[in-house]
C-alpha cells in the first residue's frame, strides 16, 4: 500500500539551503530597506532603448573598472529592472550603505544565495529526508544502545547499516528502509517579506569572546522575525516496496517519523539550551519565543520538527554518541567541537537558524 501526505512546511526561524553561488554589489543593490536582485535581461533591454547608456556601459567593460560598473548599476537599475526584492535586515542595510563608498576589491559585500525556482525559494526533497533520516537513525540508536547490541562507532557507514537492519550490516541502497521514503521539493511562494538578507555571526559560548565576523546571506524567513510563508511538499511512503522486498527488514511509517523527529530534535534543542543559553541576556530573548513555539508544535497532532540547512549546527545532522566532526589542530592536538553557535544577527537578538513546524494530512491516491 501507498500512502501520500500533504506535507505543509512553517518556519519558525529563517532557513538558508544555499546554491553555492556568491552575490557581489555587482549583481544586486540595498535601496530604502530592500534588496533588489538585478535581472540582467531586464538591464539589456533597458539599455538598447538608451544609446548614451548603452555606451557608457560599454566603455564601463573594457577598462575593467568595478568600482565604476557597481555605481553605474547603483544609479541606473531600478525596481522595473529587477528580477527580486526582498527585506534587507538592518544590520546589512547599514553595512552596504558605508561600503558602497569603498573599493568593492577591499570591501565586497557578498552574499550567500538561496535555491529558488523562480522567484519562490526552495527546500529540496532531499534537505527534508535527510533531517528525517538524522532523527530516526538517532531513534534506532538509542534503542540498540538500550538493548545492549554490539555497535561499531568507529565506522559509520556500518553503524547505519547496523541500526538500519542491513543484511552481514554493509550498506546497499536497494535495501535501505527508507527507500520506501520519497518527499517532493517544498515552495514558498514569493512576495517582499517570504525572504530577506540578514548577517549571521559566530557566538561563543555564554558569549564570553566577541562575536565573529559576519556572514551574509539570503533566507527564508521565519516566524519570528518575518510575517512567514508556509512551504507546500508531498510524502510518499510505499509499504509494498517493503512487503515485497524481504531483503528489507525495517519500515518506518509516518506515525515513526513524527515520534522520531519530535524526541530527536527537541531534546538536542534542550541540551544546546542548557549549553549556550541558560542564562537570558539582551541577545537571548528570542530563545524562549523559539523554546515555546517548539514545544507546542510537538503537543500538535499529526505535526513535527525539523533542524535544517546551513548553520543548523553539528549536534542536529549527526548520530548522537558517534559524532566526530573535523575540527582545527593546534598545537598538534585537535580542537573541541561545539563550543559556538552561528545565530542570525535580527537587530541585536540570537536566533538558531533552521527551524520549522511540519504537518501532515493523508490524502487520497
Amino acid at each position: 500500500m501507498k500512502k501520500i501526505y500533504k506535507l505543509t512546511v512553517e518556519p519558525i526561524t529563517p532557513i538558508h539551503i544555499g546554491t553555492g553561488n556568491i552575490l557581489t554589489p555587482l549583481e544586486y543593490k540595498v535601496e530604502n530597506g530592500k534588496y533588489l536582485r538585478y535581472s540582467w535581461n531586464e538591464i539589456l533591454d533597458s539599455l538598447n532603448q538608451d544609446k548614451a547608456k548603452l555606451n557608457e556601459f560599454m566603455n564601463l567593460t573594457q577598462i575593467n573598472d568595478i568600482a565604476k560598473l557597481r555605481d553605474f548599476f547603483h544609479k541606473n537599475v531600478t525596481e522595473k529592472n529587477s528580477f527580486l526584492k526582498i527585506n534587507s535586515f538592518k544590520e546589512f542595510s547599514n553595512t552596504y550603505s558605508k561600503n558602497i563608498l569603498k573599493n568593492p576589491l577591499e570591501s565586497a559585500l557578498q552574499v550567500n544565495e538561496i535555491i529558488r525556482e523562480g522567484k519562490n525559494a526552495i527546500i529540496p526533497g532531499s534537505s527534508l529526508k535527510g533531517a528525517i533520516r538524522t532523527a530516526i537513525l538517532n531513534a534506532e540508536y538509542g534503542k540498540a544502545k538500550k538493548s545492549g547490541a554490539f555497535l561499531d562507532r568507529n565506522n559509520e557507514k556500518k553503524l547505519q547499516a547496523q541500526l538500519l537492519g542491513f543484511e552481514d550490516e554493509k550498506y546497499d541502497a536497494k535495501t535501505d528502509p527508507l527507500r520506501n521514503l520519497a518527499i517532493s521539493d517544498c515552495s514558498f511562494d514569493y512576495s517582499e517579506n517570504s525572504q530577506f538578507v540578514g548577517s549571521v555571526i559566530n557566538i561563543h559560548k555564554n558569549q564570553k569572546k566577541q562575536p565573529g565576523i559576519p556572514v551574509y546571506s539570503e533566507f527564508i524567513s521565519g516566524k519570528l522575525t518575518n510575517k512567514v510563508q508556509n512551504g507546500n511538499s508531498r510524502i510518499l511512503i510505499d509499504k509494498d516496496l517493503y512487503e515485497k522486498n524481504h531483503e528489507i527488514n525495517k519500515f518506518f511509517s509516518i506515525e515513526n517519523i513524527i515520534d522520531d523527529c519530535n524526541n530527536f530534535f527537541i531534546n538536542a534543542f534542550d541540551k544546546e539550551v542548557q549549553t549556550f543559553y541558560e542564562y537570558e541576556t539582551e541577545e537571548t530573548q528570542l530563545i524562549t519565543d523559539l523554546q515555546n513555539e517548539l514545544d507546542k508544535a510537538i503537543k500538535t497532532p499529526n505535526t513535527f520538527i525539523l533542524r535544517l540547512g546551513r548553520w543548523s549546527q553539528v549536534e542536529f545532522v549527526t548520530i548522537d554518541g558517534i559524532r566526530n566532526p573535523k575540527t582545527p589542530v593546534k598545537k598538534g592536538e585537535k580542537m573541541p567541537f561545539g563550543t559556538s553557535r552561528f545565530v542570525l544577527n535580527y537587530d541585536g537578538q540570537y536566533i538558531p537558524l533552521g527551524w520549522c513546524k511540519c504537518k501532515v494530512e493523508e490524502v487520497s491516491n
